[in-house]
């Protein structure tokens, strides 16, 4: 027993603490706690994607299905680069399109120089010109034991996606702001207001997000009114009060009642049956006595 509780402690307690410090967990949490923690969640999905086996083995094939299935569970991820330890794009796995391995050199760029040589995440912003679009560039190094680089993994994040993912259980309304642009709105009418807090997402400097004040404001009322509210919440707690013991009184007694009635039928139908017994008896020993005489 104490085998078992030593085990299954340590896998509890990692448990309790994200339940306790996690943003989400708390009632009271804000919109921006709830952004800032859905991106340290995303960034930990992608850590946990890089550690995997399928990216780590020499099988292109299982790294690629592992990509899309990713994709399938996560919309607002728009690319998987998969690189060797040289720098060459082993792997290239764009949403809606066929898979690709086109081998080209990417040794001299920037992120790919920070994660081979630091062996550390790199995250940045980029935007497509073409589509207007912007996208979080994150990527991560490949590393065996021993801390082997053999590879990275380039993720390209929609951002506008990731927020329209987010969104999708928020009844609350907000604006995401990039620097001074409008970036993403949420039933955010034109021309509200509201207080603007800034955001902490991995590659962005510049983020916040612009939201109205989620306690109503208190409403004014006069003295009079409250105190005889309060006499009256007063008043019916003192009658509920003093209606339950009367109530369980009352209870208690139709209890005892029934255990009364079972234990006459109880001594009554004893009585019957001891009565019919000692007749019977006393009826065979006449019987006895007759056959004697």
């Amino acid at each position: 027993m104490m085998k078992l509780r030593g085990t299954i402690l340590p896998l509890l307690f990692p448990a309790v603490v994200f339940f306790l410090f996690s943003p989400v967990s708390g009632a009271s949490s804000s919109l921006q706690e709830e952004v800032n923690f859905y991106f340290v969640k995303m960034d930990e999905a992608f850590a946990r994607i890089v550690e995997s086996g399928a990216v780590k083995s020499t099988s292109l094939r299982s790294a690629e299905r592992f990509f899309i299935r990713e994709m399938r569970k996560n919309l607002a991820y728009n690319t998987f680069i998969r690189t060797n330890s040289k720098g060459l794009v082993i792997s290239e796995v764009i949403r809606g399109q066929k898979v690709e391995r086109p081998m080209r050199d990417i040794s001299n760029q920037k992120w790919f120089r920070m994660v081979s040589q630091k062996k550390e995440a790199y995250y940045s912003l980029i935007r497509d010109q073409e589509k207007g679009r912007y996208y979080l560039f994150w990527a991560r190094p490949i590393l065996k034991r021993g801390n082997r680089f053999i590879g990275s993994v380039l993720l390209k994040i929609d951002l506008w996606d990731s927020f329209h993912e987010f969104s999708s259980s928020i009844f609350t309304p907000f604006l995401i702001k990039l620097g001074r642009k409008s970036l993403f709105s949420n039933k955010w009418e034109e021309g509200a207001t509201g207080i603007e807090k800034p955001l902490t997402v991995q590659g962005i400097d510049r983020i916040s997000i612009v939201y109205s004040s989620e306690r109503a404001p208190a409403t004014a009322v006069e003295p009079k009114e409250t105190s005889t509210k309060a006499v009256t919440v007063a008043d019916t707690e003192k009658e509920k009060k003093a209606d339950k013991p009367a109530k369980e009184k009352r209870g208690a007694s139709g209890i005892l009642v029934v255990l009364l009635v079972i234990l006459i039928l109880g001594i009554a139908g004893a009585s019957f049956m001891l009565i019919a017994w000692m007749r019977r008896r006393a009826f065979l020993k006449h019987l006895d006595e007759e056959e004697t005489i």
